[in-house]
């Protein structure tokens, strides 16, 4: 368990309809959004106080807790959150031309553990099945035992990739300007796969196999 500085993390994830983001509870602790005028940052401190409040079972999550998925790499950000945009979107019947999604990057701080390499990676937790999570659920009821902020964990989607589950809104850092650094994204479905691209970044995704002998 180390207690590092900070780290920077992306996430991409779904836009709040605008309609919306007054319900979400910007007011909190941890953040004062008084201190941002961005929209799109706004945005981003929107979903994660979004997801910080409302638990629903994921890898990590038994449902008990939100937990905030991010990654090390922007590319390793993208092919996750392509996975279920394919999933959830453009395979379903009459798929939409395009998804709007919400790229962001910030930093993260807080006691962690890698599970990335031995003694404590183990090939279930890139197993691709959402009914096949138990033992990643195992490795989540023992970090939030051990009041862990944070883990990283290997990529089911991208291999090499690393992720970034946040348990815990104290390992992000106080809400001011440009703390978080927001763009709107957009995958397009290409063929076999799908093209990912924001003002920052362009990306190809392609889906594969799974990774069981996934290596950092």
């Amino acid at each position: 368990m180390l207690k590092t500085p900070g780290r920077k993390v992306f996430r991409v994830s779904g836009r709040p309809d605008p309609d919306e983001l007054a319900k979400y509870d910007l007011d909190d602790d941890f953040a004062n959004p008084g201190d941002i005028d961005d929209p799109l940052e706004i945005e981003a401190w929107s979903n994660l106080d979004y997801v910080f409040s409302h638990g629903s079972k994921t890898r990590y999550s038994r449902g008990n807790v939100g937990v905030a998925y991010t990654s090390t790499q922007v590319e390793t950000a993208v092919f996750e959150k392509g996975y279920w945009v394919n999933q959830l979107y453009f395979k379903k019947p009459n798929p939409p031309a395009s998804v709007d999604v919400l790229e962001f990057e910030f930093h993260v701080d807080g006691k962690n553990r890698d599970y990335t390499s031995a003694p404590l990676y183990h090939p279930e937790l890139t197993n691709p099945d959402p009914e096949q999570y138990e033992h990643c659920h195992k490795v989540s009821d023992e970090c939030l035992a051990d009041e862990l902020e944070y883990i990283s964990a290997p990529s089911a989607r991208r291999n090499q990739g690393v992720n970034i589950p946040i348990f815990r809104d104290t390992a992000l850092p106080t809400r001011a300007p440009a703390v978080v650094i927001a763009y709107e994204g957009l995958f397009l479905k290409q063929n076999t796969g799908l093209l990912y691209t924001s003002s920052a970044t362009q990306v190809g995704v392609a889906f594969r196999p799974v990774y069981p002998n996934w290596h950092p």
